[in-house]
């Protein structure tokens, strides 16, 4: 979050180049804009938000771990929740 981000494209944001051969991607969508697919999704500050992100690679059968660094908040009682669910393709 920063107080300078839109919910739409912005400086802060990063769109996803082409893939490569090899790839492991986490994807944030949005179709109204011209390149729908974002690498960095940076929204305004608020109390409470939600993104839906994908993850995908190239490679078969691997486990990934997502981590989450607060320490540059300061000490705060923000929390993070995640949830999944999977789309086979």
């Amino acid at each position: 979050m920063n107080p300078g981000a839109s919910d739409n494209k912005d400086d802060f944001d990063e769109i996803r180049p082409p893939r490569l051969d090899e790839f492991l991607d986490m994807t944030f969508d949005h179709p109204a804009s011209k390149f729908r697919y974002f690498t960095k999704d940076i929204v305004p500050t608020s109390n409470q938000a939600s993104w839906e992100f994908y993850i995908q690679s190239s490679g078969k059968d691997e486990t990934g771990v997502l981590e989450w660094d607060n320490s540059q908040f300061g000490s705060n009682v923000a929390k993070i929740f995640y949830s999944t669910w999977a789309v086979c393709r």
